[in-house]
């Protein structure tokens, strides 16, 4: 896949409580996890993310995120 543009970048600390129960949007988001583990659902698929990991959520792909470690990701 190559970038042409990218129109937000956003930095996010998450605690062991953190889980988000979704929504979709137009464009694609990506995803990278820094440190610790997250479960990551698109569409119907799940995902176990670690630190160094990245996930690409095609346009209008419902998507949900919960911490699934001890540590902040």
């Amino acid at each position: 896949m190559k970038v042409e543009r990218m129109d937000v970048f956003r930095y996010y600390k998450k605690d062991q409580n953190y889980a988000f129960e979704g929504h979709r949007h137009e464009g694609y988001e990506v995803n990278i996890l820094l440190q610790g583990e997250m479960k990551v659902t698109c569409d119907r698929q799940m995902f176990h993310l670690h630190a160094g990991e990245l996930l690409c959520f095609s346009a209008d792909c419902f998507h949900r995120n919960r911490v699934l470690c001890d540590n902040t990701v």
